[in-house]
């Protein structure tokens, strides 16, 4: 253009051209789709930023309880277990002790079961199916599959808990259901609300989960990687979930009518 049409360039422009001809073009031609898709999945809307974070989350769920799996099919505790139980025993107090079990309530399964209750109704209320559906099925099969898993496991629980315990610990069944509270976080507060509401909202569900594990450890009902695997057993399947109804969700809305 007008850049080549300066004195100092004129001579080389005929090349200049032809390099760009050649292979500037066509090497742009070549790289805008991928880009153009990296860069739509890493903003809002539609299939974007919402389907890479969940993407990102049930590949780190998955891996993080894998490889929990693999370390505990030896047997032994991991380091952080001994150590975490210490501190544990270290800041014991009674009123501790009491925030914990109530803490650490909000994992049951009746309290979980009341917080997802609650917010299928409202999703259904609202018109919104997919939401209702997915929270149900993650929340079903969170539950199923942290049974099994503990099944195959067979790790037992630390001895002296403070707090009645059955079956086994790894995973910690009450840090996987805790993870439901993300999802009716992200349910309640999706589409309508502004950007830093969103994130409040999932902030503090988030931390409420790791609350409940936290307080599963401190209560000696669980080990610090039973409660880690609880934890990433929820992410994995409720991200996996969530996944699966944004892209159902995008398909339909999408869809060519016949």
């Amino acid at each position: 253009g007008r850049e080549l049409e300066r004195p100092a360039l004129r001579p080389l422009a005929p090349y200049l051209w032809t390099a760009w001809r050649r292979g500037g073009r066509p090497a742009l031609h070549t790289a805008a789709p991928p880009a153009r898709f990296a860069w739509n999945r890493l903003t809002p809307g539609e299939l974007g930023l919402e389907l890479t974070t969940l993407l990102a989350l049930a590949a780190v769920g998955t891996f993080a309880f894998a490889m929990l799996a693999i370390e505990l099919d030896a047997g032994e505790l991991l380091p952080f277990d001994r150590a975490s139980l210490d501190v544990a025993d270290r800041l014991h107090t009674g009123v501790g002790e009491a925030a914990a079990a109530g803490i650490a309530s909000l994992g049951s399964l009746r309290a979980t079961a009341v917080a997802v209750g609650a917010t299928i109704l409202w999703a259904v209320s609202r018109r919104r199916a997919a939401d209702a559906a997915a929270l149900a099925t993650a929340s079903l099969a969170t539950v199923l599959i942290a049974g099994i898993s503990a099944e195959w496991v067979e790790r037992p629980h630390p001895p002296a808990s403070l707090v009645a315990v059955e079956g086994f610990g790894f995973p910690s069944g009450h840090a996987a259901r805790a993870v439901a509270w993300v999802a009716c976080a992200v349910v309640l507060v999706r589409g309508g609300h502004r950007l830093a509401t969103r994130f409040a909202a999932v902030a503090a569900a988030a931390a409420l989960a790791i609350a409940v594990a936290v307080a599963r450890v401190y209560l000696r009902a669980e080990y610090l990687s039973d409660a880690l695997g609880g934890l990433a057993v929820g992410t994995a399947v409720f991200a996996l979930t969530g996944t699966l109804a944004l892209v159902v969700t995008f398909v339909r809305q999408n869809a060519t009518p016949t």
